[in-house]
């Protein structure tokens, strides 16, 4: 079972739902503000010399946007793992 971190308001078992579908690897993304909201397309890049290749894209609702914001921003807080920068496993991006 998955160990909820921060979104009080989902629960354990939609939590344990979400892990019903297939997780992708993706370390590069990009954001497109758009008429409907906020488009993020997700794409995995092995490394400099290799093209990006896009395996998904979400359209979600500004809101939606600002509530995921909002949750990332609590869950890195609250990350023991130091920041990326200190890491230096960003991809020279």
């Amino acid at each position: 079972m998955a160990e909820e971190i921060s979104d009080t308001s989902v629960t354990t078992q939609e939590l344990d739902r979400s892990f019903s579908v297939p997780t992708l690897m993706a370390n590069r993304f990009m954001l497109n503000a758009m008429g409907g909201g906020i488009r993020i397309a997700f794409a995995e890049n092995p490394g400099p010399d290799f093209p990006d290749y896009f395996r998904y894209a979400v359209l979600i609702s500004r809101e939606d946007a600002e509530s995921l914001r909002d949750v990332l921003t609590d869950i890195l807080t609250k990350s023991a793992q130091p920041p990326r920068s200190e890491r230096g496993d960003h991809n020279g991006r």
